[in-house]
């Protein structure tokens, strides 16, 4: 499925459509290039889990934020981390929430059973974005 966003607000309000979807224990691949709208996408996922989307923002230099609600979310960046550093961490999380993994792709997905989407946002030629949301068994 590939949906249009030509602001901030719309990715916002297509993370609160996606999330309807999820049961609670998923993992999520969310890619693209920095400042493209990944952040934005995250904040309306928590707002569906009555998260306050002030409370979103990105875990570059923590690797890992963690939002109470209705659900727990962990936000993890693996940008700076091994896949086997990431690996362990998401082995002791997996299960307890909603996974979150912005630079996910450099993991191996078949190592964890909820891996259940890959979301990619782009930019299109009039610097809008394309959200791909992909399901595992897309791939």
């Amino acid at each position: 499925m590939i949906i249009k966003s030509e602001a901030p607000e719309d990715t916002r309000k297509i993370g609160i459509n996606f999330a309807e979807s999820l049961k609670g224990d998923e993992i999520i691949i969310v890619s693209g290039e920095l400042g493209v709208g990944k952040t934005h996408l995250i904040k309306g996922i928590a707002e569906y889990f009555d998260i306050d989307s002030k409370e979103v923002n990105s875990p570059t230099f923590t690797i890992m934020n963690i939002y109470y609600g209705k659900i727990t979310i962990y936000h993890l960046d693996l940008y700076r981390v091994s896949e086997e550093e990431a690996e362990e961490i998401i082995s002791e999380i997996e299960g307890k929430g909603v996974i979150i993994l912005e630079w996910g792709e450099k993991l191996n997905p078949v190592y964890f059973d909820n891996v259940k989407y890959f979301i990619e946002i782009e930019y299109d030629k009039e610097l809008n974005r394309e959200i791909k949301i992909r399901g595992l068994t897309d791939v």
